[in-house]
């Protein structure tokens, strides 16, 4: 499917590609969606927009009453073929989408940003939860569709085709890489 919107004013959201999520055996082709991650992280940067890491923090302030929990050495650095720049957006959430409690909203506004592409893990977690709160505070989305998995092959394809369609437009890499004149 062609991009039938400009990538203009457009950061790319990278959801969870770090070594905690990467090592869990259960996301497939992980290495193949790093991968596309990584052509899309050199892609915006090349044409000088945003790009945000988003990471998922295993260990969080017991605020709940909970006490916190232990977080391995290395959990939440992004993988290597996302070659994370000082100038690369960084969050932290504590939730499953990239929006909750992170202040990315207000990142990205202050950067004039009305369009997202998201990547990522797991599809239907945080990918899908990030999608949804994009769409409600009113973000055009793209989801690049070979650039997220997910732990099961029903999740992911549920996600992609039924509820991505309805928020976003679902593209590949190529196609966006295509967009932005590669």
């Amino acid at each position: 499917m062609a991009l039938t919107t400009t990538l203009a004013d457009t950061a790319l959201v990278v959801v969870d590609l770090q070594q905690g999520t990467a090592s869990n055996p259960f996301f497939n082709p992980v290495d193949t969606v790093g991968e596309r991650a990584g052509e899309l992280t050199a892609a915006f940067r090349r044409q000088r927009l945003p790009v945000v890491i988003a990471t998922f923090a295993l260990s969080r302030a017991g605020a709940d009453g909970r006490p916190e929990r232990a977080e391995p050495e290395g959990f939440r650095e992004p993988l290597a073929v996302l070659d994370a720049q000082p100038d690369d957006l960084r969050v932290t959430r504590p939730a499953w989408s990239a929006f909750a409690g992170t202040g990315l909203d207000g990142l990205l506004c202050d950067h004039g940003i009305t369009r997202l592409v998201l990547a990522g893990v797991a599809t239907s977690i945080g990918v899908e939860s990030t999608a949804r709160e994009a769409h409600d505070l009113g973000y055009e989305l793209v989801i690049a569709s070979d650039a997220v998995t997910d732990l099961r092959s029903e999740t992911h394809e549920n996600s992609i085709q039924r509820i991505f369609p309805m928020l976003a437009q679902v593209a590949t890499t190529n196609e966006i890489l295509d967009a932005l004149g590669r």
